[in-house]
């Protein structure tokens, strides 16, 4: 994550949410020089053992949405998968907006619109709050963006371009893409502008 190596963090946040107040939360973020906080495992812990439990996650939810601090301003749940479980559920019916990350293959596709509807019409998520991207964009590829948007039955998808050296060289220097000319750079703004309003400059 950026190069952050928290001591603390989910796993123990969770076990101790019924406890915590506003203060104390900022214990078990990281945070990245960009002014970006992360809450993720700790260094050396497993935090994919199992799901995590959806009541103590929804606890820590609405006391990290409670948080005024800016330091904690505009959570962000990262790693849904194609699946939903307890948890997961509880983080999309709170989240303003869902982004929905998908590839230009026809499995991601068929996975990505079985979501799409699980979302829409199963917990009733109004579409305006779904974001869906089309991650390694390719011009070339057989599905075009106009399939995914007739199988998913939105408009507006963002194109993630497919931009394998610029990604890899990022996560080693633990350097965030939007801090770096690129065209996935680029995009990556337009999708910060979908769901959060124009970047803030943390310096």
């Amino acid at each position: 994550y950026l190069g952050i190596r928290p001591e603390i963090g989910l796993p123990k946040a969770l076990e101790r949410v019924a406890t915590l107040d506003r203060a104390a939360l900022g214990g078990y973020v990281g945070r990245h020089i960009s002014g970006v906080g992360i809450m993720a495992g700790a260094s050396g812990q497993d935090i994919d053992a199992g799901p995590l439990p959806a009541a103590q996650f929804q606890q820590l939810l609405e006391l990290v949405a409670l948080q005024s601090d800016a330091q904690l301003a505009t959570p962000t749940v990262r790693g849904t998968p194609r699946w939903l479980d307890e948890a997961a559920s509880v983080a999309v019916i709170q989240a303003r907006h869902i982004v929905l990350v998908l590839q230009q293959t026809v499995g991601n596709v068929q996975n990505a619109s079985r979501l799409y509807r699980l979302l829409t019409r199963q917990l009733g998520i109004p579409k305006e709050r779904i974001v869906v991207v089309l991650n390694r964009f390719a011009r070339r590829s057989a599905v075009e963006t106009v399939d995914v948007e007739r199988a998913l039955a939105c408009e507006d998808i963002i194109e993630m371009p497919n931009d394998y050296e610029m990604v890899r060289s990022s996560l080693d220097a633990a350097v965030p893409l939007s801090e770096r000319r690129s065209t996935i750079g680029k995009s990556l703004e337009v999708l910060s502008s979908r769901i959060g309003g124009p970047p803030v400059d943390a310096k």
